[in-house]
């Protein structure tokens, strides 16, 4: 386990390194011959305490309970070890984008932890995703932590008990488990799937006799994440506070800078595009030298804007295929942002940077970027974009961000699993999803969905929940361990 890992063997380690090099680092009369070098050797002791702390605090609590989920590569056994093998067909699975299938692959870990099964490896790749390997993709996410490697479990011979005993179910929503839409209430395994494996379990030749839970076809989207969702959203915490080898943590991959250099990106608004009326004229203008943007001492603002799957064209431009009701026009953005920034408290009223997650060019968010000139001047160099984006990376950068503007889209409604912190607006999409999610509020559309409709008893909401948030964020920075 990570817990046992860290705590047994690695922590055991860095303490005797540190005190052979502090003996070192001493002369005769016990003096620091190099005062820079123990400087940073008591500063690596604190954090390492502060390191053992939050381990004991959180996995003392939870290693006991999801101890499959908690273990680093369980060693296979071929006699004794109850496994869950998913078909890995493309057929065989949920069909959805990236955020479906992320939580139809959480989902599929939480029914497995609720049967005590370690899961073999599949490829869990979503069905439109073509831009990263998963190579690539392991390099963020690193799910095979909790898998048996479909290599071993091929290994073991064809009499061993896991493969002589299988037990096949498809695991299909409608005949798994049973959804609650209200309260806190987890999902629970259907009564007569589990009374039919328990059956089966009953009739093996001992107790301890290993088995293999196959799913031929395992469309399945569980409505609560809350309990498994705790687990990865500690994980990525903790390695995003460097309290995790970075090549062995869970999302290891590119980080934000700290220190985040801004482009006037309103340098890119030409003559053609400029709007013009009686009270108001845009001017093309010089790009200007943005100072750099400390990101732990800003609110970071991120926007799912859906454009590349919502309409597709061939070579010809023809439109193959569309999505419209999942459209949002690039009118309804600017006026939620303002209403945004000027919620935020009064401090930090210019400490924010926006962040524009879509596809395209810049070209193609020109209204936004004339409309925040007009309403929003001061966010000349609070502005930036993140366009065309590898999958992993885009929803790595997401889970950071402070506040989300999602879309109809489970891509960005799913970074609440990893940060219940984060303040989600958006509109309402899939209540199987969003069920029991932290900090999250829904948001209406016009009928032509070119904007989003708020009240004020929604803005007063929207301002309550950004205080909440930014105190949080600062408080955070205060210590190592998860508030």
């Amino acid at each position: 386990m990570i817990y046992h890992l860290f705590m047994r063997l690695l922590l055991p380690i860095f303490e005797d390194l540190f005190a052979v090099i502090c003996s070192q680092n001493q002369d005769k009369n016990g003096n620091p011959l190099d005062a820079d070098l123990k400087y940073k050797l008591d500063r690596y002791d604190v954090q390492m305490k502060k390191a053992s702390k939050a381990l004991n605090r959180y996995f003392s609590k939870l290693k006991s309970e999801f101890s499959i989920i908690l273990t680093y590569h369980p060693i296979i056994d071929c006699e004794h070890g109850r496994y869950l093998l998913i078909n890995s067909a493309s057929d065989s699975q949920t069909p959805d984008g990236t955020g479906s299938k992320l939580y139809w692959y959480l989902g599929v870990l939480n029914i497995a932890h609720k049967l005590n099964l370690t899961v073999v490896n599949f490829d869990w790749t979503a069905a439109h995703v073509n831009d990263e390997t998963n190579a690539d993709r392991e390099k963020y996410w690193q799910f095979f932590h909790w898998h048996i490697p479909s290599s071993a479990y091929d290994e073991c011979p064809e009499n061993s008990s896991i493969k002589q005993n299988i037990f096949k179910y498809d695991l299909l929503g409608n005949q798994t488990f049973d959804q609650y839409h209200h309260g806190k209430q987890p999902f629970t395994i259907k009564s007569h799937f589990k009374t039919k494996l328990d059956d089966f379990i009953a009739n093996l030749p001992e107790k301890n006799t290993g088995f293999t839970f196959y799913s031929n076809r395992t469309f399945t989207i569980t409505s609560s994440l809350m309990e498994i969702g705790v687990i990865f959203e500690i994980r990525w915490w903790l390695q995003h506070r460097k309290l995790y080898n970075e090549h062995n943590g869970v999302w290891s991959g590119v980080r934000v800078p700290s220190n985040y250099q801004p482009t006037d990106y309103f340098q890119y608004i030409t003559s053609n595009m400029v709007k013009t009326n009686k009270n108001n004229r845009i001017d093309v203008f010089q790009p200007i030298q943005c100072s750099s943007i400390n990101v732990h001492d800003v609110l970071l603002i991120g926007v799912h804007i859906r454009r590349g799957d919502i309409v597709k064209q061939d070579s010809q431009r023809h439109i193959i295929s569309s999505m419209l009701y999942r459209y949002i026009a690039n009118s309804a953005y600017v006026p939620l942002l303002v209403s945004i920034i000027n919620s935020l408290p009064i401090p930090i009223r210019n400490k924010y940077l926006i962040t524009i997650y879509s596809e395209g060019t810049i070209h193609d968010f020109q209204d936004i970027l004339i409309d925040l000139k007009s309403t929003l001047p001061k966010s000349r160099c609070r502005v930036s974009f993140f366009l065309n984006g590898r999958t992993s990376e885009t929803f790595n950068r997401l889970v950071r961000d402070d506040i989300v503007i999602g879309t109809v889209s489970t891509f960005s409604l799913a970074t609440g699993i990893f940060n219940s912190r984060q303040l989600k607006l958006g509109p309402y999409h899939n209540r199987r999803r969003a069920h029991g999610m932290r900090n999250y509020l829904r948001l209406d559309r016009d009928k032509n969905h070119t904007k989003f409709i708020f009240t004020k008893a929604k803005q007063k909401l929207i301002k309550q929940r950004i205080q909440y948030v930014w105190k949080q964020k600062k408080a955070q920075q205060k210590t190592p361990i998860p508030l």
